[in-house]
């Protein structure tokens, strides 16, 4: 997908505090956005948990391709070398703590052999297993998931709360019962 926030001069583009805003995922006050991080960490599909539902592989690209179109999800990079993710974080404005806080947009290091989903759900489930989320209050409320290995960085993504509840509902749909 094209991203179409690129202009240097983008009047969303802010400067964040995004580690002043870092949040612990299960001492925040909103229920939701609790059971949300519950769900992505323990239940989401490819997660090592005795609790994660199923999907079959040949619904996983039927729900990400939904997911992306449907929430507007503007851009979308995966990446298998290290080296070139942070190009993309600086192209897609995911570099420090300058963000466009408009667009809603992942940059990610994908393995080899890994679905489009599968990568995705990956980095937002270590995201928020290891406490790398923030919470940006700037025209709405979206989350920041930054996920790292010993290389470095390996996923930037900015969300909100009704992305992850709409991505929930419909890998739930889809779900092997």
């Amino acid at each position: 997908m094209a991203f179409s926030c690129n202009d240097t001069e983008c009047k969303y583009k802010k400067t964040l505090k995004i580690l002043e805003s870092q949040i612990v995922p299960y001492e925040i006050f909103n229920k939701k956005l609790k059971q949300v991080f519950s769900y992505f960490q323990y239940r989401a599909p490819g997660v090592s948990s005795p609790h994660a539902c199923r999907i079959h592989d040949d619904s996983k690209e039927m729900v990400y391709k939904d997911f992306i179109t449907k929430r507007k999800i503007i851009s979308v990079k995966f990446c298998t070398e290290i080296k070139e993710l942070n190009s993309y974080f600086e192209k897609y404005y995911l570099l420090g703590n300058e963000v466009c806080y408009k667009c809603k947009r992942f940059v990610c290091k994908k393995n080899k052999k890994e679905s489009d989903f599968d990568c995705l759900i990956r980095h937002l489930r270590n995201s928020i297993a290891h406490g790398r989320v923030s919470l940006l209050q700037q025209r709405g409320s979206f989350l920041y998931f930054e996920d790292r290995d010993k290389a470095g960085i390996t996923a930037k993504i900015i969300l909100n709360l009704e992305d992850l509840v709409y991505l929930r509902k419909i890998i739930y749909k889809d779900s092997i019962k």
